[in-house]
């Protein structure tokens, strides 16, 4: 898990892996992107666990805020 970071959705991931500076991100759904821009993972939901229900939904500037601080 060293130097990846976490979001709620693949949106936000693909934003902050594909900016001008390349992260691997993960979403908590299991879709990977890697540093390379290659994307796995995801697939059928499992029962239970932590769900995937919208717990919260975020600004553009609360979004900016967050690739700022990752740059």
């Amino acid at each position: 898990m060293k130097d990846t970071l976490v979001t709620d959705h693949i949106d936000i991931a693909t934003r902050i892996a594909y900016g001008q500076v390349r992260h691997r991100v993960v979403t908590l759904g299991g879709e990977l992107i890697e540093k390379s821009g290659t994307m796995s993972g995801g697939g059928k939901p499992r029962k239970g666990g932590m769900g995937n229900t919208i717990v919260h939904e975020y600004s553009e500037e609360q979004i900016k805020e967050c690739e700022y601080q990752v740059n």
